[in-house]
């Protein structure tokens, strides 16, 4: 019997420590509706200053005022996602994925969070990462446009073409008037061979931009998909 008791005093001794840690970090155990600790209002006026410093491009600036934010309450989601955006955006892609993968865990897997890691894992390469951060998102929430769009983009890099227009017009369902989702879908179109489809969706992306403000790409587009008409003059 002394085993037993021996090994529920170590259990109940390694809690005791483990709440010890949670109380002196002043962050992980306040619920949404309790009071702010002193370490929580300190990581919201950084993240907030931070985020800021990201809408007026002074990356350098936000970098630093989210690293002091993740220092004072390592546990905050939203401070973690936006740091890693400050790392990407600098290059450091590692160590920026490593604070993303953070935040969608503190997130409990928010689908948005989800996308932005696959987002990530696409850029590197890692293709079957993102394919299954595009799922999980999807699961999530059904309706959430970049996460169609993401696997879609896997789909296209990994030879599956049809499967990767499917999965745009399911964005497209979501969020119709999407100009980058809109030139993809009318590449994709241009790439399968499809010219009146892809003039269409032209179409549709030429009317998300006033008359003469129309990108020189979408006209290129255009241009091709009427040459493979047979519409040269047009083309010209």
């Amino acid at each position: 019997s002394g085993r037993p008791m021996a090994h529920l005093a170590h259990v109940g001794c390694y809690a005791l420590a483990l709440l010890c840690i949670f109380i002196s970090s002043g962050c992980s155990l306040m619920g949404a509706g309790g009071p702010v600790t002193k370490q929580v209002a300190t990581c919201r006026q950084l993240s907030q200053r931070g985020m800021s410093a990201i809408e007026r491009g002074q990356w350098n600036t936000a970098e630093s005022l989210l690293a002091q934010a993740i220092k004072s309450c390592p546990v905050d989601a939203n401070a973690q996602r936006h740091y890693a955006e400050t790392l990407w955006q600098r290059g450091a892609q590692q160590e920026a994925l490593l604070h993303a993968e953070q935040a969608l865990r503190l997130s409990g897997d928010d689908p948005h969070i989800a996308v932005r890691v696959g987002e990530m894992n696409l850029t590197m390469g890692r293709l079957n990462e993102a394919l299954a951060l595009s799922n999980t998102a999807i699961d999530a929430d059904p309706t959430l446009a970049t996460a169609w769009a993401l696997r879609g983009r896997v789909e296209q890099i990994d030879g599956q073409p049809e499967a990767a227009l499917a999965d745009f017009h399911r964005a497209l369902q979501y969020r119709p008037n999407d100009r980058g989702l809109l030139m993809e879908t009318a590449e994709l179109n241009r790439v399968l061979n499809r010219p009146q489809r892809a003039l269409a969706t032209l179409a549709t992306l030429r009317e998300t931009y006033p008359s003469g403000e129309e990108p020189a790409r979408l006209l290129m587009l255009e241009g091709m998909a009427m040459m493979a008409l047979g519409r040269h003059e047009d083309a010209i």
